[in-house]
């Protein structure tokens, strides 16, 4: 029952619970108000058996029933039978007068106050048992009695109240006609906003317009808008990158071709054989560079946040990607410095960081000249990675960073190293992640500074 209640659109369970909460408001308005004038009614007929046992008691008794009756006629001029009657009593307990109604069947308790009593009263050789709720008067030598049915007052209770839920049960089909329309009212943006959501196509990215929404569907909508610009960006991001992949590919294929084409044609040539095969070769190694730094960087882009993060050992990357690189460093009699000032307590990922290093020194090597100087230098503070080569011109420095940009310039003219372009773009992504700065400048030593900067812990 609770699933399929469950399963009832938002609408549907608003007015259910709204009509049922109006329900149980109208029922436990009318309890409470039962039970107070359950207790006004009780303290209303209370005084009124004190004040008639009173008066009762201020007639002159000696002048018997007469007197009494005179005294007491008003009393039960239009009141029912139970509404209201006496007795007066001896001290022995004998019934001396009666108001010759119920009043006959109260029983002699000799007390004095309130007292609660069950009376058998004899109708048509049947016997009818009530409760009584009776007032002892004690007077002289005598004990008065006034007595009342405790059935007449919740007769008297239940009238009222069957009263006043008469008046408000017909409004009840009317109270629940309005919640129904109120909530449907309310509901309308919240359809609009449906119908908006169903006629989306799937690439379409435009923001859902928050004019007309209530507050409480605001925070759904920005976040659907957060989510639909991020969206937008990361496909506006994707078909460049697919673009831009695309155009770097086309060259390497080419030059493949043109070098598998020329090494066929020179089977009888085998110097120029030999180096169209060499070259193909250096194509292919060049390819699989591309390939494998745009799958990096494909993957690091779909990264929103880095999870499961483990404390960073600088000093341990640094050594081993030293080391890693020592002989292409050496083929070009590259010197390499390290400088650990000190080590700063970072967390990360390993991998990642690796990729920095690696990118950073690998750049520096291949676009120096022979005998060049990279300098690593490390803090607390930051990572500075430069060296002495030629450096980059002001201009092209603010677009270093950007997938596939090379310097119009060559630093070092006639060198055969050709980068991809995706080597700065996989650094900058990677301190994009770990909340780092990047910064490209001129070194000191006369070539590239890249300095990266750490977040205080």
């Amino acid at each position: 029952m609770l699933n399929l209640f469950e399963k009832q659109s938002l609408r549907a369970r608003l007015i259910i619970f709204l009509s049922l909460i109006t329900l149980v408001v109208a029922m436990i308005t009318t309890l409470m108000s039962w039970k107070t004038l359950r207790k006004e009614i009780n303290t209303l007929f209370d005084t009124q058996q004190i004040f008639f046992a009173e008066r009762l008691a201020s007639s002159k008794i000696a002048e018997g029933f007469h007197q009494i009756q005179e005294n007491t006629d008003f009393y039960f001029a239009d009141v029912d039978d139970d509404a209201l009657a006496f007795a007066i009593f001896t001290q022995r307990g004998e019934q001396i007068i009666n108001d010759d109604r119920n009043g006959r069947f109260i029983k002699f308790t000799p007390t004095e106050g309130f007292d609660t009593v069950v009376t058998d009263e004899y109708e048509d050789d049947e016997i009818d048992r009530d409760t009584w709720r009776i007032y002892w008067l004690k007077h002289n030598d005598v004990y008065i009695a006034v007595g009342q049915e405790l059935e007449y007052r919740d007769d008297l209770i239940n009238k009222v109240i069957f009263s006043q839920m008469g008046s408000w049960l017909p409004a009840f089909p009317i109270i629940i006609l309005g919640i129904f329309w109120i909530v449907r009212r309310e509901f309308i943006s919240l359809k609009r906003l449906e119908q908006q959501l169903q006629a989306r196509k799937p690439d379409e990215t435009e923001l859902i317009d928050e004019t007309y929404l209530p507050k409480e569907v605001l925070p759904l909508v920005k976040g659907l808008n957060r989510y639909f610009k991020r969206t937008q960006t990361m496909l506006n991001r994707e078909r460049r990158f697919t673009s831009d992949a695309a155009h770097e590919l086309r060259s390497p294929l080419a030059g493949l071709r043109v070098q598998t084409e020329l090494a066929q044609m020179t089977m009888n040539d085998p110097e120029i054989h030999v180096q169209a095969l060499n070259n193909l070769t250096l194509g292919i190694d060049r390819i699989s560079q591309l390939i494998e730094q745009l799958l990096v960087l494909s993957r690091l882009e779909n990264i929103e946040h880095l999870n499961d993060l483990e404390e960073i050992s600088w000093r341990s990357l640094l050594e081993q990607n030293v080391s890693e690189l020592y002989t292409k460093a050496e083929r070009k009699q590259t010197d390499i410095q390290v400088d650990i000032k000190s080590e700063p307590k970072q967390q990360g990922k390993p991998l990642l960081l690796h990729l920095i290093l690696r990118n950073s020194l690998e750049n520096a090597i291949n676009y120096t000249p022979n005998g060049s100087l990279i300098k690593l230098t490390l803090s607390e503070e930051k990572l500075v990675i430069e060296d002495n080569g030629n450096g980059v011109s002001e201009a092209d420095l603010l677009k270093l960073g950007q997938p596939f940009f090379r310097p119009t310039e060559r630093p070092n003219k006639g060198q055969e190293e050709k980068g991809s372009g995706l080597g700065l773009s996989i650094i900058k992504r990677i301190t994009e992640l770990h909340g780092f700065t990047l910064a490209f400048s001129q070194s000191s030593l006369g070539g590239l500074k890249i300095e990266i900067g750490f977040v205080p812990v």
